[in-house]
């Protein structure tokens, strides 16, 4: 299933019908949509298609060979050798492309670069003799590849790229068309579980409501979602054991260095190492609050949020799901915790509303500044900030925790006038819950129902 990336397949569309040689990099992380996205591109085009594999050079060579015949038939391929340098390759495609536009994909790109060190010198000679004379339309997908283009001075591939296309997670907007039957607070925890993993929601999107979806997906121990929990750190370091203790402690609220440090029973510099590697791959973020670069503030968050969700609610119970006892589980040690859990993903949510009334000039105010903001002690408490030279928007996000929407605006007035250093403030209140008291006057409340 296909939905949302309007953005993404504009961005193509502006350069593709153009009569130039095009290359379109095409970046996300893993299970982010990108062979779905390449598919709804090329549809009713004219296209090849490359997937790489783990192979040597040679054997890439003679696959692409046979994939190319399978889906261009020519004659000079079915007769002849396969090609034995990508020069070959390439200059054949050039034939093909010279007088038509057509697609020719690489997907796992990455892999292609890490199988030849000479590759990257071998398609700027080939660019610069003989593409640029033509309407070929070259789109690499893949993860980590366009660091290598950009960091790479002397050859400066980057300069040939037609434009980078990041593919992030979807919005909760986006992830809602994949459960059109759910209700609007089961598709919302879905959200929180998926963080907007495309394949993630379409696994979920198997079933009827979010309990019988993190039942079967994720508690049973036939559940894909569970066994995908297996591969998102393998796929990346040697020692998983040690990078999922910090995983799991950071998601059982341990936010800072050194309480990581206390949890996992580790040297703090040598958790430092770890944490480093963990933010490289993405699957934490380090982030400072507003206004504040100290150390002693910087916290780590997990960024996949199904890893979140696994180590907070799941790992504990595992023996429990072996011999049978999955909505046992749900049941008893997640359900009832789900509301407050939800508090830090409904502020992803609402950031997202935010950002879209002030990109559609709904507040008179222009910010050039956002960010998120928490007290010491408290960081899982956190506020939306939107700022400029002369004023600041401070957003509370209140779904169902154990303050009141009166309660949830007093904390935020404290909050400005805390941070707000003599700027005007604009003060927004995000609630799940309907709200009838007066409010006062540089107040605006949103119910999200």
């Amino acid at each position: 299933m296909f939905v949302g990336r309007k953005k993404e397949l504009k961005k193509f569309h502006n350069f593709y019908y153009r009569k130039s040689f095009q290359i379109h990099a095409i970046i996300g992380n893993r299970n982010s949509g990108k062979t779905q996205f390449i598919k709804e591109i090329i549809n009713g085009k004219k296209c090849i298609y490359f997937c790489a594999h783990n192979l040597s050079t040679n054997e890439l060579l003679n696959h692409f060979t046979q994939t190319l015949f399978e889906q261009y038939p020519d004659y000079r391929l079915s007769y002849g050798e396969p090609f034995k340098t990508w020069t070959e390759l390439f200059n054949y495609l050039a034939e093909l492309t010279l007088n038509r536009k057509m697609i020719i994909v690489f997907d796992n790109f990455d892999l292609i670069l890490n199988s030849n060190s000479e590759f990257l010198l071998t398609i700027k000679n080939i660019i610069e003799e003989k593409l640029l004379n033509t309407q070929m339309c070259l789109v690499f997908l893949g993860t980590k590849f366009i660091d290598q283009l950009e960091s790479n001075k002397k050859l400066k591939i980057i300069e040939y790229i037609t434009s980078i296309i990041q593919l992030d997670n979807l919005t909760y907007n986006e992830s809602s068309l994949f459960l059109t039957n759910w209700t609007k607070t089961d598709k919302l925890y879905a959200y929180g579980v998926s963080g907007g993993n495309p394949y993630y929601l379409s696994r979920l999107s198997l079933y009827d409501n979010f309990r019988e979806a993190i039942i079967y997906e994720l508690i049973d121990d036939k559940g894909l979602l569970r066994n995908e929990i297996n591969n998102i750190v393998k796929e990346y370091v040697r020692e998983p054991g040690i990078y999922n203790s910090i995983i799991r402690a950071i998601s059982k609220d341990s936010f800072r260095q050194n309480e990581i440090a206390l949890k996992i029973n580790k040297n703090t510099n040598d958790v430092a190492v770890y944490l480093k590697k963990l933010v490289d791959i993405k699957i934490i973020k380090k982030e400072y609050p507003f206004d504040s670069d100290s150390y002693k503030n910087v916290i780590y968050r997990v960024t996949d949020s199904l890893l979140d969700f696994w180590y907070r609610f799941v790992f504990d119970y595992i023996e429990l799901a072996v011999i049978g006892s999955a909505e046992k589980i749900f049941d008893k040690y997640i359900e009832s915790k789900l509301s407050e859990y939800y508090e830090q993903y409904f502020i992803e949510v609402c950031d997202q509303f935010l950002n879209d009334e002030i990109e559609s000039d709904n507040f008179i105010e222009k910010y050039n500044h956002h960010s998120v903001w928490w007290d010491y002690d408290n960081p899982s408490k956190r506020y939306i900030i939107y700022s400029n030279r002369k004023s600041i928007l401070i957003a509370a996000c209140h779904f169902n925790g154990s303050l009141s929407n009166q309660q949830e605006i007093d904390e935020l007035i404290k909050v400005g006038k805390k941070i707000s250093k003599g700027k005007s403030i604009q003060y927004i209140l995000v609630t799940n819950e309907s709200y009838e008291e007066e409010t006062i006057d540089n107040l605006l409340i949103y119910d999200f129902q």
